[in-house]
C-alpha cells in the first residue's frame, strides 16, 4: 500500500516534502503512512503508540550522540546512497557505508555505562 504510485508518485524516492504543502505545512490531503503501517479500526496494532515514541526516542539519542555521516571509498571520497532492497526472505534495505562519530566525552558517557570505553575514540 505504501508503494502504490496513486498515492504517492515516485514511491521508492525519497522525498520527504511530498508529506508537505506549498505554505510550508503538513499536506491534509497525503496519506499518512502512520494510518497504514500498523493496521485500521479494531485490528490495529495494540503498540502502535509505544512503537512511533520508541523509534523516536531511538532516533533522538542516536542524532544526539554521534555524527552521522556517509561512508568513504578507498580514495576517501565519499560513497553517494543509493535506494535499493536486499533479496532475503525478509526484505531489508541494502547496507551502505557510514561513519558514526562520538560528538564528545560526555555523548561516549551517555553510550557507555560509565564512559571507560572513551579511550577506545578519537574525540
Amino acid at each position: 500500500m505504501l508503494s502504490d504510485p496513486e498515492d504517492y508518485p515516485d514511491p521508492s524516492a525519497f522525498k520527504p516534502e511530498r508529506f508537505i504543502s506549498a505554505d510550508g505545512k503538513i499536506d491534509p490531503n497525503v496519506r499518512s503512512p502512520r494510518e497504514i503501517l500498523f493496521g485500521f479500526g479494531r485490528r490495529i496494532c495494540p503498540g502502535f503508540e509505544f512503537a512511533i515514541q520508541l523509534m523516536e526516542l531511538s532516533i533522538a539519542s542516536l542524532v544526539q550522540v554521534f555524527i552521522i555521516k556517509a561512508g568513504v571509498d578507498e580514495d576517501g571520497v565519499p560513497i553517494t546512497l543509493t535506494i535499493g532492497m536486499g533479496n532475503e526472505t525478509i526484505c531489508s534495505p541494502e547496507t551502505f557505508p557510514r561513519s558514526f562519530e562520538p560528538r564528545s566525552t560526555e555523548a561516549i558517557k551517555l553510550i557507555g555505562d560509565d564512559g571507560d570505553e572513551a579511550s577506545d575514540y578519537q574525540v
